[in-house]
């Protein structure tokens, strides 16, 4: 299950804090995170101040 939140934790990470420059990069994580959201509770990013 770790394996998991980390895979899930770099993606939706990912997702929000990388602009991909690749269109076929952007595509993919988009349907992974998609897939993510489907399942996920509660989502944020923690950035300290």
């Amino acid at each position: 299950m770790l394996q998991a939140a980390d895979v899930a934790t770099y993606f939706l990470n990912r997702s929000k804090t990388i602009a991909e420059k690749d269109p076929r990069s952007a595509d993919a994580v988009r349907k992974i995170v998609h897939f993510i959201d489907q399942i996920t509770v509660v989502d944020y990013v923690w950035a300290p101040r």
